[in-house]
């Protein structure tokens, strides 16, 4: 949500507070108009109101959050402010250090003893018996507590100022940087970090065991001076700002006064659940020790365990009651083990189960540093199963209804599979046995092939050794162009070459893929895969002429006897020799002439052409 829409919403929520619930509905409507998102912000504002109790922000309280200084936007704009060197009951401004909700820090020089101090006064306009008492009430605090590691206070009184009686406190001005602002600028190692924190939670403690909670703890009201690494006179945190702290066996709770609904979410973020429900009883040192937590996470990982900015009022408060922060191993793996225990004990929801003193913190802490065992514990499965389920009852009583109903349709879903599955296994067996005997069949073939090309080759042998050397070669070059890689083939040619040198070899650019000798030994015809006819001269080698426009790659060639004819076979039969279409498909494998030149046969598919030649 935008920081616009959420000062509106928190502007129109502090308005109706007054009015009854009928009028607040009307009042709603009038300031929002026809903003939907207005409309429910602020109805969120309320209804939080109406759930979280009368111990937070009750409408009294919102009022002088609001209603305090000239408007929500500049709250501070009229307050007059004394000048440097204006003179207070024995104090001389020097400077502002700063300005909050409740009043204006001056840096003051006191006349006797001679020192520098913080002099807080009180805004005017707060002066009623309510917050002139929380005053008086910080001034008490303050008195109690004598530690190195919280402001001393100094004196407490009121004077004239601007001509209106207004209260002071005068106490030890701490001039350092704030905790994170610290660690930052001198880049401070984790266990330097873990070595103020453990510091600052002596200073806690002591507080505590005074009878004193802070109740606002935060890396803005905890100051650092002198160098890192070293305690004592140097790298001194100092606690500051009890303004909201009370005792603890106190009967009115005391609320942090801010100037506007949105400023409190700086504190919101520091603030443990107990708090942010506003159940007076239920806050004690454990509250105090979860801010510790959350500076501590804050220190060692540079951001909250909890993603506020952008959330309203009503969002980050329900965040903090319910949702778990970040794990601190998330941000750096450098924390996973004790550290991230450690800080996740401190942050624990449940009271009961954080670290039930600052001291017991700081311990832990020292323990880790020294080496030893410290005495934080992981949550056990089982207690996150638990507080999650207690968390989500309803949801998980639906869940554990539909997981029932789940585990039926399992069931039944699981028989009717197991049905499937009988025929599936029966259908699949079915399907093996008919590749097997696919696979049987198909291993015939191989061989049958196989053999028939190994009988090609012995007959193309046995013709080369009788002499029929075009038969021969017809029936080897076949079988080795079907398979290159036979040996056989090879061997059968070699054998038939040596028997019968070659005397030369057709050399085309054509492609040839079949030949035939002519009987009378006058010439070769080659056949090629671009429909060509080829004659080549049996003494020379040489290309004596060539026929185009046969239609089809030339698959057989054949010679008549008187060598005057040439029949040719392709892939596809567009001729025959009457020029008549022949409609079948098949490759030709076998051609050849009868006793005359006009007869002829072929297998497969028929011929091309038939040609006659001249021996020229």
């Amino acid at each position: 949500m935008n920081s616009d829409l959420q000062q509106r919403a928190e502007e129109i929520f502090t308005q109706v507070l007054d009015q009854p619930a009928g009028e607040r509905t009307r009042m709603i409507d009038a300031r929002c108009g026809d903003d939907a998102n207005l409309k429910a912000e602020v109805r969120l504002l309320l209804k939080f109101l109406s759930d979280g109790g009368d111990g937070f922000l009750n409408p009294e309280e919102i009022r002088q959050l609001t209603a305090a200084g000239s408007g929500l936007e500049t709250p501070m704009a009229d307050e007059p402010r004394l000048a440097p060197g204006t003179k207070v009951a024995g104090y001389t401004i020097r400077d502002v250090l700063g300005a909050g909700g409740m009043g204006i820090v001056y840096l003051a020089e006191q006349e006797r003893p001679k020192r520098t101090v913080a002099l807080k006064v009180i805004r005017r306009g707060m002066g009623g018996s309510g917050l002139l008492r929380r005053f008086e009430h910080e001034a008490e605090v303050l008195g109690r507590l004598h530690h190195p590691g919280i402001a001393q206070i100094y004196e407490a009184g009121t004077a004239a100022m601007h001509g209106v009686e207004q209260p002071f406190i005068a106490m030890e001005y701490v001039e350092g940087l704030t905790l994170t602002a610290y660690a930052h600028s001198r880049t401070l190692s984790t266990r330097e970090r873990l070595t103020l924190m453990a510091a600052v939670c002596d200073a806690v403690h002591h507080a505590h065991q005074r009878g004193v909670i802070h109740r606002d703890l935060k890396p803005g009201n905890i100051m650092v001076v002198g160098v890192a690494g070293k305690l004592g006179e140097s790298g001194q945190p100092k606690i500051l700002d009890f303004g909201v702290a009370r005792a603890v066996h106190a009967d009115i709770p005391v609320t942090t006064v801010r100037t506007s609904i949105g400023q409190l979410i700086g504190t919101l973020a520091y603030m443990s659940p107990e708090q942010v429900v506003g159940e007076p009883s239920e806050i004690d040192t454990r509250s105090d020790v979860y801010a510790l937590g959350v500076i501590l996470y804050e220190l060692l990982a540079g951001r909250l365990p909890h993603d506020l900015a952008s959330r309203s009022l009503p969002e980050a408060a329900r965040t903090i009651r319910h949702d778990p922060h970040t794990r601190l191993s998330s941000v750096s793996r450098a924390f996973r083990g004790e550290i991230e225990t450690i800080v996740s004990e401190a942050l624990d929801k449940d009271k009961a189960r954080r670290y039930q003193s600052a001291a017991d913190l700081g311990e832990d802490i020292r323990r880790y540093l020294a080496g030893d065992p410290i005495h934080a514990r992981h949550d056990s499965a089982l207690y996150i199963l638990r507080k999650q389920l207690r968390r989500y009852r309803w949801p998980v009583a639906a869940g554990i209804a539909a997981l029932i109903g789940l585990i039926g349709f399992s069931i039944y879903a699981g028989l009717s599979a197991e049905k499937e599955r009988v025929l599936a296994a029966k259908a699949s067996e079915a399907q093996k046995q008919a590749v097997t005997q696919r696979d049987i069949a198909s291993d015939a073939n191989t061989r049958l092939e196989k053999e028939v090309q190994q009988a090609r080759i012995e007959r193309g042998r046995l013709e080369a050794a009788v002499g029929n050397q075009p038969l021969a070669e017809d029936y080897l070059w076949r079988a080795y162009f079907e398979n290159p890689e036979s040996l056989a083939a090879q061997w059968g040619l070699w054998e038939m070459h040596k028997r019968t040198p070659l005397r030369w070899t057709v050399q085309s650019d054509f492609g040839g893929l079949s030949g035939a000798i002519a009987p009378d030994r006058s010439f070769l015809l080659v056949g090629t895969d671009s429909g060509m006819l080829v004659m080549h001269d049996m003494k020379s080698g040489r290309e004596l002429r060539h026929y185009k426009g046969l239609g089809a790659a030339v698959r057989v060639v054949a010679v008549s006897g008187d060598s005057s004819t040439a029949l040719v076979c392709g892939q596809r039969a567009w001729f025959s020799s009457k020029r008549r279409p022949w409609r079948k498909k098949k490759k030709a494998s076998h051609a050849g002439f009868g006793p005359a030149p006009d007869r002829y046969f072929s297998t497969g598919t028929p011929c091309l052409k038939s040609r006659k030649f001249s021996n020229g």
